[in-house]
């Protein structure tokens, strides 16, 4: 499965709205900015008919490397969080088992 890219992600807007090229990926760089940004402050975004993302803090850990099997500390920090809307999860129908 291919993810969508930004790139792709511009030609859809502009097959969509109109707008030249440039024009739609100025207006997706500063969506991604203004998110970055609100997020990075801890604002949560919440986005209707998609969803919500919310930054939450991550505990001080012990983990493994796999390369040496050494035991290592991996520090406290932040970490995004995404929840589906339930109108998206109902379009996406209910999961399978492969």
């Amino acid at each position: 499965m291919n993810k969508l890219n930004k790139a792709a992600l511009v030609a859809q807007i502009v097959t969509r709205t109109g707008l030249t090229t440039r024009q739609a990926t100025s207006a997706v760089n500063a969506m991604l900015d203004s998110m970055t940004s609100t997020l990075t402050a801890g604002t949560p975004i919440g986005l209707p008919g998609l969803g919500t993302f919310k930054v939450l803090p991550t505990v001080e850990r012990t983990g493994v490397r796999p390369s040496t099997g050494e035991t290592i500390v991996i520090p406290a920090g932040r970490k995004v969080t995404f929840k589906v809307a339930d109108d998206l999860k109902r379009t996406l129908g209910p999961q399978r088992e492969s």
